[in-house]
């Protein structure tokens, strides 16, 4: 389950201080030095070729449908506590937390892989993910981020 904070549960922040603006992290090729989804791609390619062949099929229903099915079919060949985490990000969050501040992780990547590690859910305040076939991507992402934290993050 993933865990959102609210208004209420933010420190107090002058939005001319940066120190103070919510650290707000993405996670393929951030956080984690690689990319779920083509780690389930390459997961099904090498262990589950069939399934490859429903791939047109599912591209066609859009990106967050398409990610979320590889993940489904790759989800047990998939150690996600594994993927190797940035080291330079992790610093990043650990002096964010010693701030008081904020983190979120958020993520084109289907909200049920990023729920599905507790390291992820307990390392961030909250943990945005796609999911109901809206893909939080480029300016979905910013925008979603932007309601969030409209002084800024």
């Amino acid at each position: 389950m993933h865990r959102e904070v609210v208004a209420s549960d933010m420190p107090s922040q002058n939005p001319n201080t940066s120190l103070n603006r919510a650290l707000c992290v993405d996670y393929d090729g951030t956080y984690i030095r690689t990319d779920a989804f083509f780690e389930g791609l390459t997961r099904l390619l090498f262990r589950r070729p069939q399934r490859l062949f429903q791939l047109p099929l599912q591209l066609g229903k859009g990106r967050a449908h398409t990610k979320q099915w590889v993940w489904e079919n790759s989800r047990d060949l998939m150690r996600v506590e594994l993927f190797p985490v940035a080291p330079e990000v992790a610093a990043l969050i650990g002096e964010a937390r010693d701030q008081g501040r904020v983190v979120d992780l958020v993520s084109a990547s289907p909200q049920s892989l990023l729920d599905s590690e507790p390291t992820i859910t307990e390392r961030f305040d909250a943990v945005l993910g796609s999911e109901g076939g809206s893909n939080l991507k480029a300016e979905a992402k910013a925008d979603r981020l932007h309601l969030r934290y409209p002084d800024g993050f």
